[in-house]
């Protein structure tokens, strides 16, 4: 999730997208990254097909590529986040 993020940085995938990670300064220093004026303070972010998070967020991005991957299973993607919820309860 998080270093993820730095390897699509580095790849230019973030340059013209939405996208978080860690914090701001985590993607900065990645060598080539332009994609600053995209960032999103959120706990994760979907921009086509690529979904990014911070390491804090490991639900959220489970849901978010699960989205990307089989949108058709809406129902079922609900039902695990709240069941994850009901653990943080």
């Amino acid at each position: 999730m998080c270093g993820g993020t730095r390897a699509l940085a580095a790849a230019g995938l973030l340059d013209e997208r939405a996208h978080t990670s860690n914090e701001p300064g985590y993607l900065s220093g990645v060598p080539g990254y332009r994609g600053g004026a995209h960032y999103r303070e959120d706990v994760c972010v979907s921009d086509g097909l690529i979904a990014t998070a911070p390491g804090t967020s490991p639900i959220s991005f489970a849901q978010a590529c699960l989205r990307i991957l089989v949108p058709e299973q809406e129902e079922g993607i609900a039902q695990m986040r709240a069941m994850f919820a009901r653990d943080f309860a």
